[in-house]
């Protein structure tokens, strides 16, 4: 069964231009307007032409879903504030549903052979593109190219969780992408291609290094790490002279690019870098050291002192004191509080009687949704992707390009997840969005779908 040209425009359209500006400041309207339109298509599509078979490997976009029925089961029964849980419902789960049925079908069509998916692909690049294209623009304002902390104040609602996350995400796709076109037969110009995708993904990790947020470059570096060790692996396992080629020169094209950004980050990022694992290790002392509950709170405590007898950069003391703190609040309510976008973290102390300035999340994704939704939120996510990861695997000699994105995306956000502030906003509707999208890029689909031979950027 054929799939009608206008349903699809309409679906990946939609999902392009909500991928593209779900970054962006002042952009609400057009997310919304995105989301509905795509959701109408979506349901309409996923109704009438029922495209998945029903199995045990389906039990991953299963899992997604579950997560709104755990949403609904935590309000009616374990809700700390059901008014306010029921407001969260109505407006952050309701476009939360909405991004998962589009995720749900592009899971689909980005099978079909169109060149609307590479429209598709090229959206996922699209916060970085803007903060770069931002970054030249200033930088050419003010006559010479700005340092990452000056330019913090023209990055978009200072939102270096936005950049990091949406930037780690890219290059997830970068990698799926470039890991398709090595390892797939008969591509044309599968080099040249490989050179964009390159180029691509290391306009994103510019977007991070701009932006000053080492986690969007150490798990970048994570990622390509990754990435460059399963290059390496293939080609000592015999591969053909023009496959040895290709991967030693992707690897070769790959660590130069990515070395020179590293490099320039290292000159130019906040301190912190230096002695992070003696800083992290003293920052998670939240007991001995008070200081993160902020100079009121603690009365003026400052920031301690490492093992080195070194001051620990303030930005890496907070981020692990308070994942620290949130972790110890998870293991004492295991059920979770109710709330995404009203912290759970200050929440959950105050009942305890540990009191905290301002209204901080512990800066970890998933400590903050297992805060609000308890560990069975994290359980149902957790396993859907390491499912994601066992299915896209299992088949690895015919992988298709659908299961190489479902792998990559899953990977960067299972590790963004630990140390990105990814459970708030927009930016949670977005991670719902890319981990339903790897559930259901993997999914077998039924004979009621018509899919041709696929190849990705072209034959």
């Amino acid at each position: 069964m054929q799939i009608p040209t206008s349903l699809r425009y309409l679906i990946v359209i939609s999902a392009s231009a909500l991928l593209f500006v779900w970054g962006l400041p002042h952009t609400i309207a057009l997310r919304n307007t995105a989301l509905f339109l795509g959701a109408l298509g979506s349901i309409y599509f996923l109704l009438r032409y029922r495209p998945f078979e029903l199995s045990w490997k389906a039990l991953p976009l299963v899992l997604a879903y579950g997560l709104l029925l755990w949403v609904i089961v935590h309000y009616c029964f374990f809700a700390q504030e059901p008014q306010l849980e029921l407001l969260e419902i109505k407006n952050l789960w309701i476009r939360v549903f909405c991004g998962m049925l589009i995720a749900t079908a592009m899971g689909v069509l980005i099978r079909q052979p169109s060149h609307l998916n590479t429209l598709f692909i090229i959206s996922f690049f699209g916060m970085s593109i803007s903060i770069v294209a931002v970054y030249l623009f200033n930088s050419h304002r003010l006559d010479h190219l700005l340092t990452p902390n000056e330019f913090y104040v023209f990055l978009f609602d200072r939102n270096k969780v936005g950049a990091a996350f949406f930037s780690t995400v890219d290059l997830a796709v970068g990698c799926a992408s470039l890991g398709y076109l090595f390892y797939a037969d008969s591509i044309r110009h599968a080099f040249v291609k490989s050179v964009g995708v390159i180029l691509l993904m290391a306009l994103s990790l510019s977007a991070s290094v701009i932006a000053n947020s080492k986690n969007g470059v150490g798990i970048g570096v994570i990622l390509l790490t990754l990435f460059v060790a399963s290059i390496l692996i293939s080609i000592l396992r015999n591969k053909p002279p023009n496959k040895r080629l290709h991967g030693i020169g992707l690897v070769s094209f790959t660590v130069v690019v990515f070395s020179m950004l590293i490099f320039i980050h290292g000159k130019s990022a906040s301190p912190g870098w230096n002695n992070l694992f003696y800083d992290i290790q003293t920052a998670v002392q939240i007991d001995k050291y008070q200081a993160w509950r902020g100079p009121i709170a603690s009365g003026g405590e400052p920031i301690p002192k490492n093992s080195l007898g070194i001051a620990v950069a303030g930005n890496t003391y907070e981020r692990y004191a308070w994942i620290a703190a949130g972790s110890r609040e998870v293991l004492k309510h295991p059920l979770g509080y109710g709330l995404v976008n009203h912290p759970s973290f200050v929440r959950w102390l105050a009942k305890d009687g540990i009191a905290i300035d301002g209204q901080a999340s512990t800066h970890s994704g998933w400590v903050d949704l297992a805060l609000a939704f308890g560990l069975p939120s994290i359980t149902i996510l957790f396993g859907c992707l390491f499912l994601i990861l066992y299915q896209s695997l299992i088949n690895k000699a015919s992988i298709q390009f659908h299961e190489y994105l479902a792998l990559w995306i899953s990977v960067a956000v299972f590790f963004a997840g630990f140390v990105q502030e990814i459970s708030f906003k927009h930016t949670f509707e977005a991670l719902i969005f890319f981990i339903t999208f790897s559930a259901a890029c993997i999914n077998p689909l039924s004979n009621r779908i018509d899919i041709p031979k696929y190849r990705i950027i072209g034959n």
